[in-house]
């Protein structure tokens, strides 16, 4: 990357410019055509370090990115694996994609043979520190959109290699803080998720659908200092009966769970496609009963929440913060588990508790399916939030039972395609009980 971008001073996408007077990246990613407006000024956001109220001053250097990755490659096969840093593809010993449906960030990782020196754009795209714009593809579809992050050579009697991890734009919500101010008051959803994103550089994005419930605004919504931007968001949205997610472009993706869809085909225990059947079923994470408190509304006293307690040396009831429960009536013990969710009004108090519920399910609960094939049986790419049948006596469902896509890793051998795909009970991620599917 030049330090200028060209001999006129002028900014130039794809290179590394030296401000020549006090400004700001809305005004450098004007004069930086040809690629121009939002999304340049995304590009710059998401490539350089946050700037209060964006200056830049004269002196200081501005990473401008280059066009976005493609969201199709052309000329692809439907088993290719493909990955781009800074605008170059790398010719991949073995590489893998992970896809999840609630922790805000897709990943790849690979490993490439190196020889320092013998190619001055791997070198230059690979260096350490660099956090070049990095793209990977399965066949001509965009996956994951973000960075370069992670950067491991290594020299053994086999020769040098590295070992490269990108992960999601998304990827900075999860690693960074919050910032002050820590409580807002009368705030939607959206003015919150796009407050974090923007100020990472990316977009949020709300998927068709979401309910009324999801969307209203928070009397207040109160941030731990100490909690990251995606801890803060991810705990907002499970509180609506929401998920966390990210889109391929690298943005932030709130979601619900699609119960309803049609499968994308049926996995049969001795059919070949499925290459191992297991599960762990861990009842020490499930629980009976799921408390949910909350402080309550400032100025509203429910006489609902009256607890039977007395004060000292007097009559006068004493006033306690909500509480809801819910219940799992599959579980026959005694096993309580209370949580607090400060920032949701009264009536949506057992509404978290019934998600928690089920959230809780889903960490008892994950199936890995390992198959052969990138694709599931009606041909389409296997993707998270879909639904697919599973007939298998080893696992319990006999008959058949309709579970979902959680999270896909694609994995490419040199000689071999394969995937790993995590399966949950569709209602884990919705406040419907989730049933005894192996009675």
């Amino acid at each position: 990357m030049s330090p200028r971008g060209g001999s006129s001073g002028k900014p130039t996408p794809g290179t590394e410019y030296v401000a020549q007077e006090d400004t700001t990246l809305d005004a450098i990613a004007t004069q930086a055509g040809p690629v121009s407006g939002k999304s340049l000024i995304n590009g710059i956001l998401r490539a350089n370090s946050p700037r209060p109220g964006n200056k830049v001053h004269i002196g200081e250097k501005v990473i401008i990115p280059g066009a976005p990755p493609a969201k199709k490659l052309k000329g692809k096969e439907a088993d290719d694996l493909t990955i781009i840093v800074d605008g170059i593809e790398l010719p991949m010993l073995n590489a893998k994609i992970i896809t999840t449906i609630d922790t805000a960030s897709d990943a790849w990782a690979g490993r490439i043979a190196w020889t320092p020196g013998e190619s001055a754009k791997i070198d230059k795209a690979t260096r350490p520190f660099g956090y070049p714009r990095a793209a990977a593809y399965i066949g001509n579809q965009l996956m994951v959109s973000g960075r370069l992050y992670t950067v491991s050579p290594e020299m053994t009697d086999k020769g040098l290699t590295q070992e490269l991890i990108g992960y999601s734009f998304t990827i900075d919500a999860v690693d960074s803080s919050v910032f002050p101010p820590y409580a807002y008051s009368n705030v939607t959803f959206k003015q919150l998720a796009r407050m974090f994103a923007n100020a990472l550089g990316i977009n949020a994005v709300f998927a068709p659908g979401l309910s009324a419930a999801f969307l209203a605004p928070f009397d207040t919504a109160e941030m731990r200092e100490t909690e990251t931007i995606f801890q803060f968001l991810s705990r907002l949205t499970a509180q609506r009966g929401g998920l966390l997610s990210n889109t391929p472009d690298g943005d932030m993706l709130f979601l619900q769970a699609n119960t309803s869809q049609k499968t994308v085909g049926t996995l049969q225990e001795g059919d070949g496609l499925v290459t191992g059947w297991k599960a762990t079923y861990d009842g020490r994470k499930r629980f009976n009963k799921y408390q949910c408190i909350t402080a309550g509304m400032k100025g509203r006293q429910p006489t609902s929440i009256i607890s039977s307690i007395l004060t000292p040396g007097g009559t006068t009831p004493k006033v306690g913060p909500p509480v809801k429960t819910a219940e799992d009536p599959d579980v026959p013990l005694t096993r309580v588990q209370t949580f607090r969710a400060d920032n949701v009004t009264p009536g949506n108090i057992i509404d978290s508790a019934r998600w928690r519920k089920n959230k809780q399910f889903v960490d008892a609960l994950t199936i890995p399916f390992p198959v052969t094939s990138w694709y599931a049986p009606n041909g389409s790419l296997w993707a998270v939030n879909t639904l697919v049948n599973v007939i298998s006596p080893t696992l319990g469902v006999s008959k058949g039972y309709t579970f979902l896509v959680r999270s896909v890793e694609f994995d490419m051998a040199e000689k071999s395609r394969s995937a790993m795909l995590h399966l949950i009970p569709p209602n884990a991620y919705t406040q419907k009980d989730l049933g005894d599917i192996w009675t």
